[in-house]
């Protein structure tokens, strides 16, 4: 039984917001990375997983590379609307101060630029990955 992995691409009040559907594993890892790659010149980056099921360490990861380069540009990645089981994932690898806890809400204004989709088969100094 496969697990849907979606990302859609909105721009919200001149930010990027990644709204991520699903979960982010090793699976999706590289499909996250390159899109954060694709936005490192945004001056502020919303990643929304509130529609992710659970996150583990590759996903994390890649989440806290991408803040980490896009802070060494001045610019900004917030990780916004974590529900319990990725809070527990952060709070169990002791990262839980990287997730924003301010909502971000789709936004009739919101306008889509693209999608990334995947089916599968089976301020602050950030620390190093």
């Amino acid at each position: 039984m496969g697990c849907r992995f979606r990302i859609e691409i909105r721009r919200q009040e001149g930010r990027r917001v990644f709204y991520v559907e699903g979960d982010l594993d090793l699976a999706s890892a590289e499909i996250v990375e390159r899109l954060l790659q694709d936005s490192q010149d945004s001056p502020g980056l919303v990643v929304d997983v509130r529609g992710v099921g659970c996150a583990d360490s590759s996903g994390i990861r890649v989440l806290l590379e991408g803040a980490r380069r896009m802070q060494d540009q001045g610019f900004e990645l917030r990780i916004v609307g974590a529900g319990p089981r990725v809070a527990r994932a952060f709070n169990v690898l002791g990262l839980e101060q990287y997730l924003d806890p301010r909502p971000t809400e789709p936004s009739q204004k919101a306008t889509p630029l693209r999608r990334a989709r995947r089916t599968r088969q089976s301020g602050r100094p950030l620390p190093d990955a």
